[in-house]
């Protein structure tokens, strides 16, 4: 296994564990969010490929306004540009990019435990995705302490994994959830 480069207290990291909601007990409204899985949505299952067609949003999803344009040049630059495009999609309390080692590559009010977990998280999940779906790259929400919501999306750079985590109050639909999946993907992959 490979250290971890980060410098993150143990004892804090546990406290962020802890904040993790274990309520049995079900919302009046609960959130509609799952775990989601960009390359088994059904259109994308083998056998269904004459079902393609061009992504229109259903009634109720969000489209991404204005379109995700990846900018040219630097890395951080290119980082900076999608935490802009991200922040005007939805409101949200944290947004961060991530390497494998949870290193903060850039982020806007990011908590250091949470990304930290959040890399423990995508690494640890990469393990069963790649068993379900060695082709796709996943993207996750799971509710934090209180309203919170945690989205991770998985990004796969030519010098390794990536990861983007958004903190919001607001479940993402499946368009939104694609859109940021593959605006991810455009930042990071080489040019």
């Amino acid at each position: 296994m490979k250290p971890n480069l980060s410098w993150i207290d143990p004892d804090a990291f546990s406290i962020v564990l802890s904040e993790v909601s274990t309520d049995p007990e079900p919302s009046p409204t609960p959130p509609t969010f799952s775990t989601l899985d960009i390359g088994f949505w059904p259109e994308n299952r083998p056998g269904e490929a004459a079902r393609q067609h061009e992504a229109v949003p259903a009634a109720g999803e969000t489209q991404c306004r204005p379109a995700f344009v990846p900018r040219k040049g630097k890395l951080q630059d290119r980082f900076e540009n999608l935490i802009e495009w991200i922040l005007l999609q939805l409101p949200c309390e944290q947004v961060f990019l991530a390497d494998r080692e949870g290193l903060i590559l850039a982020h806007r009010a990011a908590e250091p435990e949470l990304v930290a977990a959040s890399s423990w998280f995508l690494s640890s999940w990469a393990k069963v995705h790649k068993y379900l779906n060695p082709e796709g790259l996943a993207a996750h929400s799971m509710q934090l302490h209180g309203d919170r919501l945690l989205h991770l999306f998985q990004g796969a750079a030519p010098w390794g994994q990536m990861s983007l985590g958004v903190v919001s109050e607001k479940p993402l639909d499946r368009n939104l959830t694609k859109c940021i999946q593959d605006a991810l993907q455009n930042t990071i992959k080489e040019e």
